[in-house]
């Protein structure tokens, strides 16, 4: 961003206004609505959106009737070791949850249709957790995977049905490692602190021009901590619109952003519920016309986003259940097709699996085959490992330029 001195010009990379102006983006395809899944009900694992079946069940069984081995993400998931079964802590926390996941998803992944219907070529009977509840699971199930399913009893099924809340687990889950750029200091204050320069930031010259940049410039979407404080509102922004006047030598903005909500959202609704929040501030510029600082004004103060971060892929094929991201995007792409049921499977008429399951009866692959190296868990909708940190954009765009 430029000030031009001598005819008073604002120049930014969409223009030029004199005194005062606007700039404004919006994303070609805007992010879904869904859920932040939280730790505390695990519904990942334990809730059903049709079949009787668990989002994270219906990912093993898909994998188990195709590739005749179960992954055990279902398992992984309600172990409360693993950082996200919360159900059973006393003092755990409503709002933790996998909003770092559900945000980065509904940027870089299309809305799953409403249904996807993959038909099998013969009857089986699927595998069901043998835990009940969330509350239920004790820490280290997963160290013995195969002795934590069951063949489910009842009428057997020919085809697998994924809901939106099946395939929005899926995703949420998987983007919860995230490649990202990140500006901005988490405040884990209780109170607000006016003095501490982590609730102060992220500074409203480093987000404006973030906005300009990647929204508007790119067609990219950002991440915005909303809450200035102690929790973490990971919400995808998609839209921005700012204005403002100049007034002693200091711009005044007003910029109001539009983001996809979650919070108390329908796990399974199919769509985009927004919110928007207004913020002011000044923006100071140096002897040149460079924006070199800026301060939140007015309520802003308090109300702020406390980091801003731009996701630009998975950071790698697996996460801490063990869910991979090209089968979840096979299975998407099966709707309405039939797929074969490979040898060995739990068949109409059998109580186990064939000889070629080589761990158990259910066929269910060890953690390290799995999953690889174990994980730390995420944590207050923390990542654990992030890529290209930089503490403000690389440079400041001139007219007609992106970053």
């Amino acid at each position: 961003m430029r000030f031009l001195l001598g005819a008073m010009v604002v120049t930014l990379a969409s223009g030029t206004m004199v005194l005062g102006g606007e700039v404004s983006g919006e994303l070609q395809r805007a992010p879904w609505s869904g859920t932040y899944w939280a730790l505390k009900t695990c519904e990942t694992a334990f809730a059903s959106w049709g079949q009787g079946l668990a989002p994270f069940e219906k990912y093993d069984n898909y994998v188990f009737v195709t590739k005749g081995k179960n992954p055990g993400a279902t398992v992984r998931e309600a172990d409360p070791a693993n950082g996200h079964n919360e159900a059973s802590l006393p003092n755990g926390e409503s709002w933790t949850g996998h909003c770092h996941g559900w945000a980065p998803a509904s940027l870089l992944e299309a809305e799953p249709p409403e249904v996807v219907t993959i038909k099998l070529d013969e009857q089986v009977r699927f595998l069901k957790l043998k835990v009940k509840n969330a509350a239920s699971a004790k820490k280290g199930i997963s160290k013995n995977p195969a002795e934590a399913y069951t063949v489910r009893k009842g009428n057997p099924d020919k085809a697998l049905e994924l809901h939106s809340a099946d395939t929005k687990a899926m995703l949420t889950e998987i983007y919860t490692e995230t490649r990202t750029h990140f500006w901005g200091n988490r405040y884990d204050g209780r109170n607000p602190n006016r003095t501490d320069p982590a609730y102060l930031d992220i500074k409203p010259n480093i987000m404006h021009q973030l906005l300009v940049q990647y929204i508007k410039e790119k067609n990219e979407g950002l991440v915005f901590d909303i809450d200035p404080g102690y929790m973490v509102w990971n919400q995808p922004v998609y839209k921005f619109e700012s204005k403002w006047t100049e007034n002693g030598g200091k711009l005044q903005v007003t910029t109001t952003v539009w983001y996809a909500d979650d919070n108390g959202v329908d796990p399974n609704f199919h769509g985009l519920i927004h919110k928007n929040k207004t913020y002011t501030y000044t923006l100071k510029r140096d002897s040149q016309g460079n924006i070199v600082d800026g301060e939140w004004t007015g309520s802003s103060i308090d109300d702020h986003p406390d980091f801003v971060w731009h996701p630009y892929g998975v950071l790698s094929g697996q996460n801490v259940a063990g869910l991979e991201l090209g089968v979840v995007r096979e299975m998407i792409a099966k709707n309405g097709q039939t797929v074969a049921v490979v040898a060995g499977q739990v068949r109409e008429g059998t109580e186990s699996a064939g000889s070629d399951s080589s761990t158990s009866p259910a066929g269910v692959a060890s953690v390290d085959e799995a999953a690889g190296a174990s994980r730390s868990a995420v944590r207050r909708d923390l990542w654990r490992r992030r890529e290209d940190v930089p503490s403000a954009p690389s440079r400041r765009p001139t007219v007609g330029e992106t970053e």
